[in-house]
Formats: C-alpha cells, structure tokens, sequence
C-alpha cells in the first residue's frame, strides 16, 4: 500500500508539474523545416524536397486539449530539365499551400510536452510546366483532405517554448492524391 501511495504522490506531482508549463489559453507560432513529396515523377529526375513554412495559432481549452489552425506552404517538388527525343526539354513544378484546422492533444512532463494532432487542411495544388519551343502552361486544384502529426516542444518558461514535429499533408491534383511530409521547427508563445 505505500508503495501505491509513494507512486500515486510521484505521478501526480510530474502532472502537476508539468501543468505549470501546459497552461489553457491561446498561443500563435511560426516553424521553418523541410517537406518531402511522395509524388512519382514518373521516369524523370526530379528534387522532391524544398524548403517549407507554417504558421499557426490555437487555443488550448484545458492543458491536456486544444484547436490549432495553420497556414502551411510545403515548397514545391522540382522536375529537372530533362530532354525527350522528338518533343525537346521537358521542366516543371508543383506547389501547394493552405490553410487547416487540427484537434491537439498534449501531455506535459516537467518542461517537456508530447503532442498529437489530427485535423483536415485545405491545400492548393499548382502544377506548371515547360517544353523548350512549345511554351509552357499550368494548372492548380484544391482539395481539402486529413491531416496529421506528432511532436515535442520545450517550455523555455509559461510563455515561450520550441517545438519540432513532423506532419503528414496530402495533396491533389486531377483525382491523384499524395502525401507530403513536414518536418519543422518553431517557436510558440501563449498568451
């Protein structure tokens, strides 16, 4: 029984302590990383990583649940010049960025918190490309599709913290849905 007593004091002085830092209320951040698409570049050369941002804001209702919407711009996945016998060089690009909205699930150890979110994003897809002598043309499409990630951030004190996560968008352009990933680093302050 002393064992389960000691245990029980243990645990909840950890979730007390890490309320302390996982405070309810609003919050507002901005992360830089980098994304990666999954697309399949179908025979050609091509970069499927770039540079991504996002910035977002939320609302943690107790310290343990809240609502985070962000804007999210995952760069864009570049086709290399390539040339093809008969037609000449083929070089393109597609894009995506948009806005969502995720349910947040935290758990806070000390100054550390784990997180979870799930949610949908709203992500416009442009598609452009160029063929050397015949001109180029372009094409976008939205889509509003899940979303999801996970991540640890660090409480410097109640109002700053950092954050890195990885998060899984999906993109879609003529009924072809694929994943893009996030991985980034931010900061967060709460009001």
């Amino acid at each position: 029984m002393k064992r389960v007593l000691t245990a029980a004091v243990l645990l909840s002085s950890l979730v007390v302590a890490g309320a302390a830092f996982a405070q309810a209320g609003p919050y507002i951040g901005g992360s830089i990383g980098q994304s990666n698409y999954k697309f399949d570049c179908s025979g050609f050369s091509c970069d499927k990583s770039d540079f991504g941002f996002k910035v977002f804001g939320g609302y943690m209702f107790m310290p343990y649940l809240g609502a985070e919407a962000h804007y999210v711009d995952l760069g864009k996945i570049t086709l290399n010049p390539s040339t093809v016998p008969g037609i000449g060089t083929v070089s393109g690009d597609i894009k995506s960025s948009g806005f969502g909205l995720s349910l947040l699930a935290q758990y806070p150890i000390e100054q550390f918190a784990i997180f979870g979110k799930v949610g949908f994003t709203y992500l416009d897809t442009k598609v452009s490309g160029s063929i050397s002598g015949l001109g180029s043309a372009s094409d976008s499409e939205s889509a509003t599709n899940v979303s999801y990630g996970i991540g640890g951030a660090y409480n410097f004190n109640k109002q700053l913290s950092a954050r890195l996560e990885w998060e899984r968008f999906r993109a879609e352009f003529q009924g072809e849905k694929e994943d893009v990933d996030l991985i980034s680093i931010g900061i967060a302050y709460r009001f």
